[in-house]
């Protein structure tokens, strides 16, 4: 966990220099331009309902100067069912974006930023079904890398670690405006 705080300290780092430098080509659109998007991707668990379950999410950024960026996201982690129970995670995230360009189109970020994650479930019992829930706030670490198709529209791909025994792997498009 120190080793991914320490690298998303150390792109933040770099990406203030870059930004210091004046790139060519920047990351992110125009300061005070806000995008949104959504990804699909798979969530893997670890713990009693190991394995990789569907993930998919929707947000919305703004652009605070060509290499940073304010993003708010919302979405399912997983859906998880075996044996008469099951379970389902839903993410709420909040985050700072601080991305560096390789070239004119593809970029590479960091995220740092904190989430909240509620899990919800139901398990038999000889009674019936016992319900639970969870809500969990905890940091959130991302690193990725977006790729502009057109000025507007970007790909990207992004592996976060929303919690302590999950990991997210996703790929994306968004949209600036």
């Amino acid at each position: 966990m120190i080793k991914h705080i320490i690298a998303t300290a150390a792109l933040a780092g770099i990406a203030a220099l870059a930004n210091a430098a004046e790139p060519a080509a920047a990351p992110f659109s125009a300061p005070g331009a806000m995008y949104i998007g959504g990804d699909v991707g798979a969530t893997k668990l670890t713990g009693a309902a190991d394995g990789n379950r569907t993930s998919y999410s929707a947000f919305a950024g703004y652009t605070l100067n060509p290499n940073f960026a304010v993003e708010a996201g919302f979405g399912r982690l997983y859906d998880w069912s075996g044996y008469g129970a099951s379970e389902r995670g839903n993410q709420a995230s909040l985050s700072l974006l601080g991305s560096v360009p390789v070239t004119s189109q593809l970029s590479i970020y960091g995220r740092l930023g904190v989430n909240q994650i509620s899990m919800r479930g139901e398990v038999p019992t000889g009674n019936g079904m016992y319900s639970f829930k969870d809500d969990t706030t905890r940091a959130l670490l991302g690193v990725g890398a977006n790729y502009k198709l057109t000025e507007k529209v970007s790909a990207r791909i992004e592996v976060q670690r929303p919690g302590l025994d999950l990991t997210n792997y996703k790929a994306g498009i968004s949209y600036a405006f």
